[in-house]
């Protein structure tokens, strides 16, 4: 089951993660997050919304993130979470259709020092400035 909300907090989490990046690096930050809920794992919550803002998933929603006051207070007047509303449409319904994102879960920003969960692991593609992950758990 999927609610408005859901939407809503998948194109937040969008914009707080990848507002910067070209159109597929917000697609694929949208995918991971769909990649995850529908997977059911232990980073899976009940609801696409509830899984965008488990603790110290995605670090827009920490409260000590400054993209967190972003993304609560942005307006769908502005244009950037309007673009990243539509990466949360495709990335629920699964399209643009990339190669390498089926079973995406996991990524970072190649600018940051790799998380402790990425030693070792080799990705499965880039899209923008992030490196996508699938097989993490």
């Amino acid at each position: 089951m999927m609610r408005l909300t859901d939407i809503d907090i998948l194109a937040r989490t969008i914009y707080g993660e990848a507002r910067g990046e070209p159109y597929e690096g917000k697609w694929g930050v949208g995918r991971v997050i769909v990649n995850r809920w529908k997977s059911k794992k232990w980073f899976a919550g009940d609801f696409i919304a509830e899984t965008a803002q488990l603790p110290w998933q995605f670090s827009c929603w920490n409260r000590n993130d400054p993209n967190r006051q972003k993304i609560l207070d942005c307006t769908y007047d502005d244009k950037m979470l309007r673009e990243c509303m539509k990466a949360a449409m495709d990335a629920i319904k699964g399209a643009p259709h990339i190669w390498f994102t089926d079973g995406i879960t996991h990524y970072y920003a190649d600018h940051i020092r790799p998380p402790n969960w990425a030693e070792g692991q080799t990705p499965a593609g880039r899209l923008g400035n992030h490196l996508f992950f699938k097989d993490i758990d």
